[in-house]
């Protein structure tokens, strides 16, 4: 039979025993036929509680039924290893210039001796002075230690892992051992500070934003917004952006620290251009902390034709004003200089004017107040502009006709003799020649009347005049009488470039009698 004198209770009779507990018997017989018995207890799993007296008690009884009993007595002695613990293994999050305690439990037995806080940084044995205080408190039987270091103003020097280090003593002698840190922060609210607070872009070509998220702990992924005065948008990975999100680890700190995020606008738009706004988040003390900063994008548009209207050839009409006109692309706004037939077209003799459609597009356009032949010939545009220090150039050539719609040359009034014949002569300045001169009376086309006996249209006659052309078509009136009196018209058409200009001109006829 095998007792505890602690409790009392019996753990084992023969071959029975209770759980966590066996007995082995070894059974040896002298020749003197003296039995000798080893009973050994084994305990498998001990604890604290299985410490105390054990008893083992042996009995026998003799032929003459007399009961024989012994028994030996012999301490379990039990040992606790060390523990250490911390309230929490989360990181310490503070504030700069704020207090923080960490609390460590330690538990042993024997009972531990010693706690002593050392810095992993720096090795160094902690004490009670102006940075830190120190206190520790002891169980009623001392296996249990609670100790307590107040960091009374924290600072980043202060930043670093805090190890327990315990002292206990064995009964085989002595034991320090190193227990689980505790890593002590200071916290920083996440700060968002673009790389630069203004990019240059230009149309057509790749553009990156960057900004950085610092803080402590480490800040959220940064995201990224469209501002402008007609939208507000986010912004995704898309066919025009890539977003990347790149973190830095302190090895000082043992964190990452900063993120910094590149935003990638592939083809820039003129409608990219505007404020970029990027934000990240961190979490302190289950808060979450914001912030935010702009950086813009100021797009430049190098100066360029735009080919979808620009006309290579351009007419302009004689004797009026005349414009050229080159549709353009740019910003800024491009310097505009004119040259003809290779020589730089004289300041007095037109005006040079950019006239703005859209913020990135005009027309340049080359104004004669009076367009004369000599108007006429090759011009050669170029257009300048500077975008982020860089000078674009480009150049456009076109042929400039000159034309001169129809002008007429009549007599307003004529006086034809009773039965007599009467000639009016409708004459027509232009270039290129009238196509068509034709007279009218009382709105009836003289050509078509079919009385060839009464008017007769002569064939128009073209006579060059330096570099005009002179129409001239003779109305006949044969037999006047006082029923042509009135007014007749004389009507031409001059096509220029697929468009008739049209002149007119009045001549009043009266017939005369003779007494």
């Amino acid at each position: 039979v095998v007792s505890t004198q602690s409790t009392g209770h019996k753990v084992g009779i023969g071959d029975n025993t209770l759980p966590n507990y066996s007995l082995k018997y070894l059974m040896e017989i002298s020749e003197e036929r003296i039995y000798k018995i080893n009973s050994v207890l084994r305990i498998s799993d001990v604890q604290l509680e299985d410490e105390g007296m054990y008893t083992c008690r042996f009995s026998n009884v003799d032929k003459t039924n007399s009961s024989y009993m012994d028994e030996k007595t012999i301490q379990l002695i039990v040992q606790v290893p060390v523990e250490v613990s911390f309230n929490s293994t989360d990181p310490v999050q503070l504030y700069e210039g704020l207090a923080t305690t960490l609390t460590c439990k330690i538990f042993g037995k024997p009972p531990p001796q010693k706690v002593t806080w050392v810095r992993s940084k720096t090795g160094e044995e902690l004490e009670t002075n102006n940075l830190f205080e120190i206190t520790s408190t002891n169980s009623s039987n001392g296996e249990k230690i609670t100790s307590l270091l107040t960091v009374k103003s924290m600072s980043l020097d202060l930043e670093d892992r805090t190890n327990a280090v315990v002292r206990i003593c064995y009964l085989v002698g002595e034991l320090y051992a190193l227990r689980p840190t505790r890593k002590i922060l200071r916290v920083q609210d996440v700060s968002v500070v673009p790389k630069s607070i203004a990019v240059p872009g230009i149309v057509k070509s790749l553009s990156r934003l960057v900004c950085s998220a610092t803080g402590v702990p480490t800040p959220g992924p940064v995201t990224w917004r469209y501002i402008s005065r007609k939208e507000n948008r986010d912004i995704i990975e898309s066919d025009q952006y890539t977003i990347t999100q790149e973190k830095f680890f302190d090895d000082s700190r043992s964190l990452y620290t900063k993120i910094e995020s590149t935003l990638t606008i592939k083809i820039v738009r003129w409608a990219d251009k505007g404020s970029y706004e990027c934000s990240s988040t961190n979490i302190v003390d289950e808060e979450e902390k914001t912030s935010s900063a702009s950086t813009t994008l100021n797009v430049g548009y190098p100066v360029s034709i735009n080919t979808d209207t620009g006309e290579t050839l351009q007419t302009l009409l004689g004797n009026s004003v005349g414009t050229l006109s080159v549709p353009l692309y740019g910003y800024p706004p491009p310097i505009i200089t004119w040259t003809k037939d290779n020589g730089i077209v004289p300041s007095d003799s037109f005006t040079n004017k950019y006239i703005a459609v859209e913020e990135y597009s005009g027309v340049a356009q080359l104004t004669y107040s009076t367009v004369t032949l000599e108007t006429g010939g090759n011009y050669t545009i170029t257009a300048n502009n500077t975008v982020h220090n860089v000078t674009h150039s480009v150049t456009f050539k076109l042929t400039v006709e000159v034309f001169y719609p129809p002008a007429m040359s009549v007599d307003s009034s004529r006086e034809i003799p009773v039965m007599s014949t009467g000639k009016i002569p409708c004459t027509v300045t232009s270039l290129p020649a009238a196509s068509h001169v034709i007279w009218y009376y009382n709105g009836t086309d003289l050509e078509k009347v079919g009385s060839p006996n009464k008017y007769t249209l002569e064939e128009m006659v073209v006579d060059i005049q330096g570099d005009l052309a002179v129409s001239t078509r003779n109305l006949v009136i044969k037999q006047a009488s006082m029923e042509d009196q009135g007014r007749y018209i004389c009507k031409a058409a001059v096509l220029i470039t697929d468009r008739l200009y049209y002149a007119t001109a009045n001549v009043d006829v009266t017939v005369s009698v003779q007494w």
